[in-house]
């Protein structure tokens, strides 16, 4: 039964038996739905720092009735309960300030929340808004990073790891190498497989620097030597997929700590030939070392880069790496860059925050030129048996402002997020797009 609260005319002002009478009325509504709400266990209530109205409107015309989580700092519940009565309309905060006396002191049935230390003093909860595992807080985007490690070292030695789009934690040590060590993955494998979807990989070639007119002086002439490199790389890393002994649990020190000079000489080769298109790998004692063997390589490398990460296909050939703050969102802090450098400059720049780096689709499916990407809803239930999972038939399409573009790294081409975007409505995008794609 609903609680009953004090009903006593202001003393500033009259009210005639009418409007005495409405409001008796009113109140009597007010009564049914609390019952109701009682009975149907639609009480809720909202923990932390988020005001969430239309969450509260929402679960309001549902049926719901708020527990206020801190009565002393909301200032409806200073107001009398008749003034209250008086100023209530539908779903209105004076209409839930008076409703959560009404309900009295009663645990909420749903609690929303987005503290994660809340869910151990509200586990009495029949719902919550986030689904809590014990060490997979997959919530927050570090959180993710974890459960997805988590996974990986429970998964048969066979099975692939999951790891895709490839994120790392940038406040773990140990991630910060893997992370180290997958762009220099990336950019082995860019090189490679550039070369191998060349249609004439032999403009990228020279016999020898000193005889080959058709090497100009501005055509940055390469080692041969960086091909070996990338495909040292490429090769220890499926050696370490296929290595079946290893424990996954074990930490591998830095392989490539000693071998600054000569990532830096691919770097500048992947520079020069996936990026300015203009460089030439030159032979100097064909003794040694002889084109055709080297387009064999390629292609051999290539295949095996397809054959074990196939998803390499949609990493595009810029290595470009999105940066974000691990506990905010709405697009908030993200950023792109392609240099490793700058990223963990970023990073350290920022010493109260976290970060995750992610590596970035290149090449996502568009609409009309544009970035998009689908808001689903899911309802999710966990019991001691089963997870269960509830999606709702209409989902949203979120959409860039701006043509997709790898050349220039503004939010309003690559961040689809809605408070992102409404900073450039007013800007022009592909005319195919409705209006209101934002």
């Amino acid at each position: 039964m609903a609680t009953a609260v004090e009903l006593r005319p202001t003393p500033k002002r009259r009210l005639s038996k009418t409007e005495l009478d409405k409001l008796k009325i009113r109140y009597q509504e007010l009564e049914r739905r609390v019952d109701a709400a009682i009975k149907e266990g639609k009480i809720f209530k909202v923990v932390g720092g988020w005001n969430v109205p239309q969450i509260k409107y929402h679960l309001a015309k549902r049926g719901y009735i708020e527990v206020i989580d801190n009565p002393f700092r909301n200032s409806t519940t200073k107001i009398s309960d008749m003034a209250l009565l008086e100023k209530s309309e539908d779903c209105n905060i004076y209409e839930q300030a008076l409703l959560s006396k009404m309900l009295g002191i009663r645990r909420p049935k749903f609690v929303w929340t987005e503290q994660p230390h809340f869910y151990v003093p509200y586990n009495f909860a029949t719902m919550m808004n986030k689904t809590h595992v014990e060490d997979m807080e997959f919530w927050v985007k570090d959180g993710l990073c974890k459960a997805v490690q988590k996974i990986n070292r429970r998964a048969k030695k066979h099975c692939d790891a999951l790891n895709c789009p490839r994120s790392y934690n940038l406040s773990v040590k140990e991630q910060i190498e893997e992370f180290k060590n997958d762009f220099r993955l990336t950019v082995a494998t860019n090189l490679i497989l550039y070369l191998n979807a060349c249609s004439d990989i032999l403009v990228h070639f020279a016999k020898n620097d000193d005889n080959d007119a058709e090497i100009d002086d501005d055509t940055p002439r390469i080692d041969h030597g960086v091909l070996d490199y990338a495909f040292k790389i490429v090769l220890e890393h499926v050696e370490a997929l296929t290595e079946t002994t290893r424990s996954n649990d074990v930490y591998d020190e830095n392989p490539y700590l000693n071998e600054t000079d000569e990532f830096f000489d691919l770097s500048e080769a992947y520079r020069h030939i996936c990026i300015e298109k203009r460089g030439k790998f030159v032979i100097y004692d064909e003794e040694t070392a002889r084109i055709d063997d080297y387009i064999l390589g390629i292609m051999s490398v290539a295949e095996t880069i397809g054959r074990y990460w196939p998803w390499r296909h949609h990493d595009g050939l810029k290595n470009i790496w999105l940066v974000k703050p691990t506990s905010s969102g709405e697009g908030q802090g993200i950023k792109l860059f392609n240099d490793p450098a700058k990223i963990m400059e970023h990073v350290e720049a920022r010493p109260v925050e976290k970060f995750i780096v992610q590596k970035y689709i290149e090449r996502p499916l568009l609409i009309y030129n544009t970035k998009f990407d689908l808001r689903q809803y899911l309802l999710v239930s966990i019991d001691s048996e089963n997870f269960y999972a509830w999606s709702h038939p209409v989902c949203s399409v979120k959409l860039a402002s701006q043509e997709f573009n790898l050349d220039n790294f503004d939010e309003s081409i690559h961040l689809t997020n809605a408070s992102i975007q409404q900073k450039y409505w007013h800007q022009n995008s592909n005319e195919n797009l409705p209006n209101h794609h934002m």
